[in-house]
Formats: structure tokens, C-alpha cells, sequence
């Protein structure tokens, strides 16, 4: 596609922070963890100071989780949420773009001058790996 993945680390808030004077947009799945609305409602504040465009999609359920909990609510039984369901609209999943912009020419030299920290391209899964890092989270899975 003509676009490169880079890897920054570090806290949303901060690495945002630093470089919201050069973005333009920002798109970003939703998420509906407690922890995650506020750091979501933080970048969304954030972006909004700097005149970044935000574009939060729901990529990982059918509908919109705030539409499930609102069809929870009207509904008193199973057959009456089924029925509230039906109402909804499931879209169709975004369409892939032909072709992503390319980073500018200067990204690492730009993320390097901002103080973010960014994994060189090309690294392997394997070199992520041997990486040290701080536990998060004291639940085994994908966040450690």
C-alpha cells in the first residue's frame, strides 16, 4: 500500500502531545473500557486544541456498544432486545483505501528530534521480544 507502520513508545497522551503540531488527522478505534474513555476523552481534547481531525470508528463488535446498551435498557426480555435489535443497521465494514499517503521523509529525524521513542523499521517480532519493558497490567494476555 505504499505506507510504513511505526511503532512509537511511550504513553498515547504524551507521544500525541509532542507531535500534535504536525498531524492532521487521527483515526483510532473505539474503545469502551472505563480506562480507555478517559484516555480517549484526553487525545480527543487534545486533538481538539491542535485542529487535529479525529475519526473514532467501532471496528471490533457489530453495532456500537452505546446502541447495545441503549436496546438493553427499552428491553425487558430476550424476544423484546431481539426485536429492538432488528431496528439496527449493521454497516458494512470501511473499504480499504487504494493507496496510504507515504510518512513524511523526515519522520525518524522528526520523531528522534521530539523525544519519541521509535522502534527502526524493519524490526522483527522476534527483536520486540528480547526488548525489556514494564509490565502494565498483572493479567497474563496481549498487554504484557
Amino acid at each position: 500500500m505504499g505506507s510504513q507502520l511505526y511503532l512509537l513508545r511511550g504513553s498515547p497522551k504524551e507521544v500525541l502531545s509532542k507531535l500534535a503540531g504536525e498531524m492532521r488527522n487521527l483515526n483510532f478505534e473505539a474503545d469502551t473500557e472505563p480506562y480507555a474513555l478517559d484516555r480517549d476523552a484526553q487525545i480527543e481534547a487534545l486533538c481538539k486544541e491542535s485542529d487535529v481531525k479525529v475519526n473514532k470508528v467501532s471496528g471490533h463488535t457489530l453495532l456500537d456498544i452505546g446502541d447495545l446498551e441503549k436496546i438493553g435498557k427499552e428491553a425487558h426480555s430476550y424476544s423484546s432486545f431481539l426485536t429492538q435489535l432488528a431496528k439496527y443497521k449493521i454497516h458494512d465494514p470501511c473499504v480499504m483505501p487504494p493507496k496510504l499517503p507515504s510518512p513524511p521523509a523526515n519522520c525518524l529525524k522528526l520523531l528522534s528530534d521530539l523525544g519519541i521513542e521509535c522502534l527502526q523499521p524493519g524490526i522483527k517480532l522476534s527483536d520486540l521480544l528480547k526488548r525489556e519493558h514494564k509490565v502494565t497490567t498483572t493479567f497474563q494476555g496481549g498487554e504484557t
